[in-house]
Parts: C-alpha cells; structure tokens; sequence
C-alpha cells in the first residue's frame, strides 16, 4: 500500500511533470513526507529494531502523522509474534493508541493463546491473556460500540478455532456469558469450513447446530495456516443497528447477537458462509426475514443488501418490517459505493501455501 501511494503521489506532482527520481528525497506534500518517514520507521523494525523504528517516527512533526507511524510500527512488531510488545508500542500511537491494540491483536489471533476447540479450559486461557493487556488510554469522544478489551477477546477466541482442523464445541461451550456470542462465531467459522460441501449450504445451519449440541461427532479435517485465512466483508456503518448488538469477527467485520444461543449460532453459521463467499440463498433468506429474532432478521436483512447480484431489487425484504427495509438499503447502497466493503487475506507470517 504504502510503495504504491509514494509512486502515486510522486506521478501527481507539478502538471505534466514527471515524477523525482526520489519522491521522497523532495517530498512534495506534508502527507507524501509522513508517508516516506513511516516507510523508512517500517524498515527499521526488521533492520535495527523496535525502539529505532519508534524513534524515527518521533521525527514527524505532525502529532496525528506521527500516531500512526507508531501504529503500523507496532502492526510489524505483532506480524513478528510479538504480540505483548507491540501492546507496548501502541502506547505511543497517540489517538491510535486504543485501535492500535486491537489490530495488533487480530494480526497473530491464531498464536494468542495456546487453547484448541476441545481444551475445557479455553476461557481460563483467554481470561489470562486480558490480564495482560495494557492500560486503555481513554477514548477520544463518544460511545465505543466495542471496547478494546471485547476485540482482543473476540481475536482470541477467533484464534482458538480458525483453522484448527477440528471444531470440538467444547471450548465454545465453556466460554462464559459474556464471551459466549464471540466462542460461538468462533466455532461457527471453523465447523461451517470444515462442514462445507458435504450436506449442502441450506441445511448447514442445523447440522452445525447437531454439532453444538453433540448429537454428531465434531468434524475434522486438515488445518488451515493463518496466513490462509480470508473473509469477504459487508460494509460496516451504524445505519439500521440501533441498539442491536454486534460482535467483532475476523478482519474487521461484525455480526448480530441473538439473545437466544442458537438463534445466535445460526447467525454466526450464516455469517461465516458468507465470509467465505457462499452468497445467502433467497429461500433461506426468505426464511431468515421471517424469524421472529430480530437478530436473525437483520442478519438477514444486511446480507440481502450486500447481494445485490441475487437480490436486485430488495423486493424480499418485508414491506412492513421498516427497520429491515432500511439496513438493507443502507447496505446496498454503500455497496454500491464500495464503502469499506472488501475483502480481507491473512496476514500472519509466510504467504499462503508457502
């Protein structure tokens, strides 16, 4: 990102000029300076540490600018494993400081805690780890929709299941109330990969819930590298939410929360199938609209409005459920636009397959 913003920068500069040989020799703009500075700190992390990398970010003037150097310092630092060091670093990130600690969690979620999906201990394990995080600076302004302390805990427990190659609910289901909803998307995303293709998509929400329920035996198959892992993501905006609760989930999504731990669990079984880039069908979207969960609804409603290739006209959505009509328009039309809507890749190490 950061390379091709430099060459974008040094093609804009002067009209019909070409670009310096070294854009950031002569950086043109206070922007297109940061960004060189933040490269060179970049390189540091791996050429002459943390601290060095941390000091050249001290040199931008700009308190904002330099924040976020420190930012994508310590985003290095946790690709590395270093997870409690870059919590550290994000100390100084300024106004970034707080978004600073939870991205560096979800980069290395897969090696957070030493938990596997049929370890009854799970929560322990996660517990512990909270127990490490820093003190929170205060945030800026305004009500959170999740604290810092919600996002590690969802990377944790994330981190728990992705990937495994085996989705014991045991875990999941000794996850305590208040991460119950985050255990629960956790092991949704691992038994719905791991259930994909052998039973068809429609009827994946109830044989994950057999699952749950240990009525059937957890499935199991081969394990999948954090560096493997991708989700395609709707939009994310507050239109439609209200006071509905969400979820954090894997990278940079979120989700509705059922009060009820199996509406939930189909939430987050559908959920997970979409991330994965399985587009809702209209029967089971039919279905899922006239639930009487609002949650389940509303799931409903958003996927519906990120589909705009199976649902051309949100002529599925009730007419008189004006709460859903108006998600999933919101929905559309940042889809539409492309408003933060995108698909993710890991980031934790080695490329996939290597």
């Amino acid at each position: 990102m950061w390379p091709r913003a430099l060459a974008l920068a040094g093609a804009l500069v002067g009209c019909g000029e070409g670009p310096p040989a070294d854009v950031c020799a002569d950086p043109p703009t206070e922007e297109v300076a940061w960004m060189c500075d933040t490269e060179a700190a970049l390189l540091a992390v791996g050429e002459a540490g943390v601290a060095a990398a941390v000091a050249r970010c001290g040199d931008i003037p700009a308190s904002r600018w330099r924040g976020e150097c420190v930012f994508r310092v310590a985003e290095a630092q946790s690709r590395t494993g270093d997870v409690a060091g870059a919590w550290q670093t994000c100390g100084g990130a300024g106004e970034f400081a707080r978004m600073c600690l939870g991205h560096a969690a979800w980069l290395q979620s897969g090696g957070l805690v030493p938990a596997r999906p049929a370890d009854p201990e799970a929560q322990a394990q996660v517990d512990a780890l909270l127990a490490t995080l820093p003190e929170l600076p205060a945030a800026r302004s305004g009500p959170e929709r999740w604290g810092v302390a919600e996002i590690v805990r969802a990377a944790a427990w994330h981190g728990i299941y992705a990937g495994a190659g085996e989705a014991s609910p045991v875990a999941a289901r000794s996850a305590s109330a208040e991460d119950a909803p985050l255990a629960r998307g956790a092991f949704a995303w691992e038994a719905s990969r791991l259930l994909a293709g052998t039973g068809g998509e429609e009827a994946l929400p109830d044989r994950l819930l057999a699952v749950w329920r240990e009525e059937v035996s957890a499935p199991a198959g081969s394990p999948l590298p954090e560096a493997c892992w991708s989700a395609r993501l709707v939009p994310r905006f507050g239109l439609g939410y209200a006071e509905a609760r969400t979820v954090r989930t894997w990278s940079g999504g979120e989700r509705f929360v059922s009060a009820v731990p199996e509406a939930d669990l189909r939430i987050a079984a559908v959920e997970a199938r979409w991330a994965a880039g399985v587009d809702l069908s209209p029967a089971l979207a039919a279905e899922l609209l006239a639930d009487p969960d609002p949650a389940v609804a509303l799931t409903a409603a958003r996927l519906v409005g990120a589909q705009p290739g199976v649902f051309p006209d949100l002529s599925l959505v009730p007419a008189d459920r004006p709460e859903l009509q108006a998600l999933a328009l919101g929905v559309r039309e940042a889809t539409r636009t492309g408003a933060t809507g995108r698909s993710v890749v890991g980031a934790g190490g080695a490329r996939c397959g290597e």
